[in-house]
């Protein structure tokens, strides 16, 4: 599986998404202001929203966290 962490990357994920083999991505939306949701999830990817950040996670490490957590794969690229 593939856990992509995005913060406003409307006009980039998809092409990001569709790039990978289908149904293998999960894209953790990190507090957006755009479409990043969206095009992701028309792109095809499992969109998940990020938590808010616990003490001492911020941003990015914060959207991997939350990809790895739900996910049960052997492997996953971020």
């Amino acid at each position: 599986m593939v856990v992509i962490p995005a913060r406003n990357e409307e006009g980039n994920i998809g092409p990001a998404v569709r790039s990978l083999p289908p149904d293998s991505v999960i894209v953790v939306d990190d507090f957006s202001d755009d479409k990043t949701d969206d095009e992701a999830r028309e792109a095809g990817a499992g969109v998940l929203s990020a938590p808010p950040p616990l003490d001492g996670a911020v941003g990015k490490s914060n959207a991997c966290m939350e990809g790895a957590r739900v996910l049960t794969s052997r492997w996953i690229l971020f």
